[in-house]
């Protein structure tokens, strides 16, 4: 059994796994968190991205092209929509390839976002991560809107 946990804990498309669903869970914004609630788990985000991260979306319907860059305004873009919304942010369809001798891999994936019960956005993900010091890091994430 210790095995069979020791191999789960270590294998790296679990550990990529684990590290972009917290990431969603610390970027969503449920109903009824209170305001420092919110910035306290924003400012988790901290611990998995790189220092020179960037995010970038081409825009559409819902909201603009953009980009981020850096860890520091990633988080605090982050948290300006976690206190102008509620909603929940989910993960789907992960795929990962893992790179460069296990150092560094690629994940593909379906974001959801749930705004209340019946609004519904998705775009597909695409995360590229190194290793740093034994944990998974994003260095980039980059959305593309999903054909309707």
């Amino acid at each position: 059994m210790a095995v069979t946990i020791w191999y789960w804990q270590t294998n790296p498309d679990q550990q990529i796994k684990k590290t972009l669903v917290t990431m969603a869970e610390l970027g969503s914004s449920p109903a009824g968190e209170s305001s420092i609630a919110k910035a306290l788990k924003t400012r988790r985000l901290d611990e998995y991205f790189s220092e020179d991260a960037f995010i970038e979306w081409p825009g559409d319907e819902v909201i603009p092209a953009g980009r981020w860059a850096g860890r520091e305004q990633i988080v605090q873009q982050v948290l300006a929509a976690k206190n102008s919304a509620t909603y929940k942010v989910e993960i789907n369809d992960l795929v990962i390839e893992i790179k460069q001798r296990k150092r560094a891999a690629t994940a593909k994936f379906t974001l959801l976002v749930r705004e209340g019960v019946n609004t519904t956005w998705a775009w597909l993900g695409e995360a590229r991560l190194i290793k740093d010091r034994g944990q998974w890091l994003v260095t980039q994430l980059a959305f593309s809107s999903i054909l309707r």
